[in-house]
């Protein structure tokens, strides 16, 4: 489940690339699977999951911004929590 949802992320990232729109500079996401469709996995782990993906791609010529949309509070907080753990190496990548 956790490469699938990776998965969601990078055909995104690709199907953006293939664009070729000079506009294409900035993506937004809505945070996939962190309401309830979670499953058994933690919100935390979804947004490190979505976040590692997103670093992975490393993106394509002229992306400049990925925004990753939370909607609540919590979310808000345990996606700042996954980017600082990715971006700081803390995920154990």
């Amino acid at each position: 489940a956790d490469a699938a949802l990776a998965s969601v992320y990078r055909a995104a990232l690709d199907r953006a690339a293939d664009l070729r729109d000079p506009r294409a500079s900035t993506l937004a996401f809505a945070l996939l699977s962190a309401g309830i469709f979670r499953g058994p996995r933690s919100l935390d782990a979804v947004l490190r999951i979505a976040v590692r993906a997103i670093a992975d791609h490393g993106g394509y010529a002229g992306l400049r911004k990925v925004h990753l949309v939370a909607f609540t509070d919590a979310e808000r907080a345990a996606l700042l929590d996954a980017a600082a753990s990715v971006f700081d190496g803390g995920d154990g990548a």
